[in-house]
């Protein structure tokens, strides 16, 4: 059978070709072919080189290049051919066989296989692949393609870098190699597949360590209509979001955690005031025979034990504005430490920096951060044990671990040799009512807020086994002010007889402080009246002016449950005599309270609870008053 025969009855389009590739012959399969894609006749293409039948002539030099190639090899040769039909792009796979006769090349066959349906698919994923390149390098999220069995057959380099899985170690895995929960992953991903895609939410994606961490993730599938769809994973880390919301929530929670403190201590301050208030009657009227006096003295003392924890969450819940006045924080450390400690077998040492700078600071407030410090390792040791103090100078600079703005600063370790902090309880030490030991577990909550308020940070470091260490840092005192001394320097009066009885008006809408002020204003040698609210003090006031027996001096209760509470009540009586002592009193202590910019004094406000002795000291000041007019 000669060449001509065996080409002509090929079932795939093929020609035949001299050395030189000029067709000799064409197929049956190969006419028609060139008539339906619309080329050259047939019969015109005999006698021209075979590059004119498929290539287009971008391709020309290439398959003639193909055919010079068949004709000095061995064996079965193949080429990709990009075709340009009427309608659609087309490509074929050209196979080329040379034929030798007695020793010499005399043609070739070649043949035409029709792989149009393979090369979109080729193009299809090339152009993905580009496509994926380019996404997922701008990208910062994990990005991952998978099959519709829901095998992984790209990832990104950011998958990679967080999930520590290598590519090699992904591409034809399923999917749910990377899920936290893999149980019905292939489920989960069937349904979203059958979707077209959708927003599949916060999930657990799993690391090749084996830990977990929270991604929001978006699915797609992607694809065309005659090309492989796939399905697309955008996974974006939302561990440091939901850090965020969690902390949102917590501060929410705390604040209204304070709201509710700052109520129940400002009304726990007001039963304490009737306790304190008539125990030092009691005291008064006990004389100084026998066990009573001492009885009624312990009971006053653990009145003031319950006024300081109200004083805790008061702080707690309001924060207490500092009154900042520069301060010797190491005479602060050292007097304060040492009352804290008193009573116990605690060993105190101190190591305090040479020319120290002053701070910026409320010496009552910074004070009680000093003592919680203390109390709480002192509870740590169980009573016995050493603490170290250490004071120095700093300079923050901007990237500083506590986010402290740059300046200068006081850094104060305070370091116990206890047994230390758990690891678990180190993020929740600060957290109001969070304990290790049975105790209220305010006081690091306050020393937080305290510090907090003043610009300044708190934070411990707790290795374990070794004991804990806890690091403030306050804001130095800038060079030019004024130094004042860290001790309380409010002049009190020594108490002593008034110097003449004096008609008080008290207002509290509480009958049973009314009635107490009237029995503790009785004792003194003191007149008054009773006024539930702000418009009936105002009343009695106007009353006793018209009268001609005015009010040497106004007690106002600041809060008023449902009437006119102390502030208002004040403008209106200054109003009606603008030079009128007034004494505001409230269950919040003074630094809570906003005067709406007026000073008000030594002896101008009394902290619930008090007793007899506050109210006489808070009137003597304004007997001292009336008789420098």
């Amino acid at each position: 059978m000669d060449h001509f025969t065996v080409v002509e009855y090929i079932p795939q389009p093929a020609a035949l070709v001299d050395a030189r590739g000029v067709i000799r012959h064409l197929s049956r399969a190969a006419r028609e072919l060139l008539v339906q894609t619309g080329r050259l006749e047939p019969v015109n293409l005999v006698g021209e080189h075979f590059s004119l039948i498929w290539g287009s002539p971008p391709h020309q030099t290439e398959l003639r290049a193909f055919i010079d190639k068949v004709m000095s090899t061995d064996g079965v040769l193949e080429t990709w051919l990009e075709e340009a039909g009427k309608i659609d792009l087309e490509f074929g796979l050209a196979r080329g066989q040379r034929i030798v006769e007695d020793g010499a090349v005399t043609g070739a066959i070649i043949t035409r296989d029709d792989i149009t349906g393979e090369a979109i698919t080729r193009l299809s994923l090339q152009r993905t692949q580009r496509v994926f390149e380019s996404v997922g390098k701008h990208l910062p999220d994990i990005v991952v393609f998978a099959n519709a069995d829901g095998e992984i057959i790209e990832c990104n380099q950011v998958t990679t870098a967080v999930t520590g899985w290598q590519r090699d170690e992904l591409i034809g895995q399923p999917i749910a190699v990377l899920s936290a929960h893999p149980d019905g992953a292939e489920d989960r991903f069937a349904s979203l597949w059958a979707a077209g895609g959708a927003h599949h939410g916060i999930r657990q994606v799993r690391r090749s360590d084996g830990s977990t961490f929270p991604v929001d993730v978006l699915f797609a599938v992607i694809g065309e209509d005659d090309g492989e769809s796939v399905a697309c994973l955008l996974v974006r880390d939302q561990t440091e979001r939901i850090k965020r919301e969690e902390g949102e929530n917590r501060l929410q929670r705390l604040e209204s955690l304070g709201v509710l403190a700052g109520g129940i201590a400002h009304d726990f301050n007001n039963i304490l005031t009737g306790i304190d208030g008539r125990l030092s009657l009691a005291l008064a009227y006990a004389g100084s025979a026998g066990p009573l006096p001492r009885l009624l003295t312990e009971a006053e003392d653990a009145v003031r034990q319950a006024a300081r924890l109200t004083d805790q969450l008061l702080t707690f819940a309001k924060g207490g504005t500092p009154r900042l006045e520069r301060v010797d924080l190491a005479q602060i450390v050292r007097s304060q430490s040492a009352f804290a400690s008193s009573g116990t077998q605690t060993r105190l040492t101190y190591d305090f920096e040479d020319n120290l700078w002053d701070v910026k600071a409320d010496v009552h407030q910074i004070g009680r951060v000093i003592q919680n410090l203390v109390l709480n390792a002192i509870q740590a040791m169980n009573g016995t044990g050493s603490i170290e103090m250490v004071l120095c100078n700093v300079e923050v600079t901007a990237g500083h671990p506590s986010s402290l703005e740059p300046g200068r600063y006081l850094q104060l370790r305070v370091t116990d040799d206890g047994p230390g902090i758990p690891v678990e309880a180190l993020n929740s030490i600060f957290e109001p009512y969070f304990s290790t030991k049975e105790t209220t577990g305010l006081g690091l909550a306050v020393a937080h807020s305290i510090t907090q308020s003043h610009g300044g940070s708190i934070s411990v470091a707790s290795p374990a086994g070794s004991g804990a260490t806890f690091i403030i840092h306050l804001p130095a005192a800038d060079p030019d002010t004024v130094t004042v001394s860290s001790q309380d320097t409010t002049l009190v009066p020594q108490s002593r007889e008034p110097h003449r009885a004096l008609r008080v008006l008290v207002m509290d809408d509480d009958p049973v402080i009314l009635e107490l002020m009237a029995e503790m204003l009785g004792a003194l040698g003191h007149e008054s009246e009773a006024a539930r609210d702000g418009e009936d003090a105002v009343h009695l006031f106007r009353t006793a002016l018209d009268a001609r027996q005015p009010f040497d001096v106004v007690l106002l209760d600041l809060t008023v449950r449902g009437g006119q509470g102390g502030l208002k009540t004040r403008d209106a009586v200054r109003e009606l005599r603008p030079d009128v002592p007034v004494i505001l009193m409230s269950g919040y202590s003074e630094e809570e309270v906003t005067y709406g910019g007026d000073a008000l004094g030594a002896g101008r406000f009394l902290s619930k609870p008090f007793g007899l002795s506050e109210l006489r000291r808070a009137l003597e000041n304004v007997e001292d008053r009336l008789q420098e007019r």
